[in-house]
């Protein structure tokens, strides 16, 4: 509501309403306050006067600044927490992808160390296998001369 800086004067109204919006800003609650007579007023069953109430609702107006201040360092204290804790799950994040990356490598290498003792103990020089015996070269003539004494006996 905007007032006419013409008037010189407050009026009730504008004192009642002042004060419900300090006090609701403030208790999240509508107050009752009721103008009695001249400048007294009663506020929530409590009878003040105009100037008590003038101070009341600047008072009301601070301390609702000040919880909108709170409720801000407060939100960007939320937020600040919320983006470490980012990071932080970021970093975990990247601390297990490297060392996954680690065990593959580890896993590769230890694979090709096993390939290269393969390839190795297959190219090494086989050691010579024993020929089955030969049989002694028997002179053919002796053979025939045994067969042709089988024969003739």
């Amino acid at each position: 509501m905007q007032y006419d800086h013409d008037v010189t004067t407050l009026t009730p109204r504008h004192i009642v309403e002042a004060f419900q919006r300090a006090y609701a800003q403030v208790y999240g609650r509508e107050a009752q306050v009721v103008h009695m007579f001249a400048e007294w007023y009663t506020v929530n069953g409590e009878t003040v006067h105009r100037m008590t109430l003038f101070s009341e609702t600047a008072r009301l107006r601070d301390l609702a600044k000040q919880q909108q201040e709170q409720q801000q360092r407060q939100f960007i204290e939320q937020l600040l927490r919320e983006q470490e804790e980012a990071v932080i799950a970021q970093q975990e994040m990247q601390f297990a992808h490297q060392q996954a990356a680690i065990t593959q490598q580890q896993a590769y290498y230890h694979q090709q160390a096993v390939i290269t003792q393969q390839q190795d103990y297959y190219q090494q020089p086989q050691p010579a296998q024993p020929r089955p015996a030969e049989k002694p070269k028997a002179d053919r003539s002796m053979i025939q001369r045994l067969i042709s004494r089988l024969r003739g006996s």
